[in-house]
C-alpha cells in the first residue's frame, strides 16, 4: 500500500502539477494519453522531452521569428470584425488594422475579452467560458550550495516539483512548479525560501523571479491543460476557421498542446488555411 501511494504520488507531482498545473481529477486522461502517444508510447521520453534546449533560448526563437515584421508590443486587441471585404483587427487604445485574412493565435482563455463580429462558433464560446484547468506557479531560483543538478519530486509541499537546469559560477539556476499560490507566495523572499528549504534544506536562495501568468490579460492562465470531457466536445469545433479567421496556437494543436512543438504543429496547418483563404479571395 505504502507503494502504491508514492507511486500515485510520483504520477500526481510529476504528470499532473509539473505537466500540466492542475490536479490529477482536474486534467483530460485523454490529454495525458495524446502526450505519451506522441512520444513512442514512452512516459520516459515525455519525462525527458523538457530537457532538450534551444541554443539560444526560447528568445532567441521568438525573435527569430519576429525578425524583419512590425510587431506591436503591449497593443491587446479589443475587436475582430469581418465582412464580404475583409477583416478589422481593433487595439485596445483604439487603433484599426485592416487585412484580408486573420490569423487569431492568442491563447483560449482570453478569446472572452475580444468582441468577435460575427460572433464565433458555439464551441468556441463553450471553450473561452469553461477556460484550460492550468493554474500553476512557477518560479526561477538562483542558490547556492544547492546539490549539483538537484531534481526532486513533492506532493504535500508548496513545490511539487523543483530542479536544476543550470549549473553556473554564481550558483545553480533552479526551477520550480507550485499547484497554489496559497501555498507559495512568489513575490515574498521569506515563502520562497520555506519551499525551497523544504526540499534542498541547504539551498541559499540569492535571487528569484517569476510571472504571474493567471493574472495576466494575455494568458489568463498557464499551458494547456484540458478538462476533462474537452477535448471530445470543444475542441475540433475550435479548430475550426471561421470566416476570414483562422485560429491557431499551441491550445488547439492535435499533438503535443502545450509544447512549443504543438505552436509550431498548428502553425504550419493555419498557415495553409491562411494561404488557401488568401487564393479564395485574391
Amino acid at each position: 500500500k505504502n507503494i502504491q501511494n508514492t507511486t500515485r504520488e510520483i504520477f500526481a507531482s510529476y504528470g499532473a502539477a509539473l505537466c500540466f498545473g492542475v490536479r490529477p481529477e482536474d486534467v483530460s486522461a485523454l490529454h495525458v494519453i495524446s502526450w505519451v502517444a506522441g512520444c513512442d508510447d514512452s512516459p520516459w521520453n515525455l519525462f525527458l522531452g523538457p530537457t532538450i534546449k534551444f541554443a539560444g533560448g526560447t528568445a532567441g526563437l521568438a525573435a527569430s521569428i519576429a525578425e524583419g515584421l512590425d510587431v506591436r508590443l503591449s497593443q491587446p486587441v479589443s475587436a475582430i470584425s469581418q465582412s464580404d471585404a475583409g477583416v478589422d483587427v481593433t487595439t485596445a487604445s483604439g487603433e484599426t488594422f485592416s487585412a484580408s485574412t486573420v490569423v487569431v493565435a492568442v491563447p483560449v482563455n482570453t478569446w472572452k475579452n475580444v468582441e468577435f463580429s460575427p460572433q464565433l462558433n458555439d464551441a468556441k464560446r463553450a471553450f473561452t467560458a469553461e477556460e484550460l484547468a492550468g493554474k500553476d506557479v512557477k518560479i526561477w531560483v538562483q542558490a547556492k550550495n544547492a546539490p549539483r543538478y538537484f531534481a526532486s519530486l513533492a506532493w504535500e509541499a508548496p513545490l511539487q516539483w523543483l530542479s536544476t537546469e543550470f549549473e553556473r559560477e554564481e550558483g545553480s539556476i533552479m526551477v520550480g512548479f507550485g499547484l497554489s499560490a496559497s501555498e507559495i507566495d512568489v513575490t515574498d523572499r521569506a515563502s520562497v525560501e520555506r519551499a525551497v528549504h523544504l526540499l534542498a534544506p541547504d539551498a541559499e536562495v540569492v535571487n528569484w523571479w517569476s510571472e504571474d501568468w493567471n493574472e495576466s490579460p494575455y494568458s489568463l492562465g498557464t499551458w494547456t491543460a484540458y478538462r476533462p470531457g474537452q477535448l471530445t466536445r470543444l475542441v475540433a469545433g475550435s479548430r475550426e476557421s471561421e470566416g476570414r479567421l483562422v485560429f491557431a496556437g499551441s491550445d488547439l494543436a492535435a499533438g503535443f498542446a502545450g509544447w512549443i512543438e504543438g505552436a509550431i504543429e498548428s502553425g504550419g496547418t493555419a498557415a495553409k488555411e491562411t494561404l488557401a483563404l488568401l487564393n479564395k479571395h485574391s
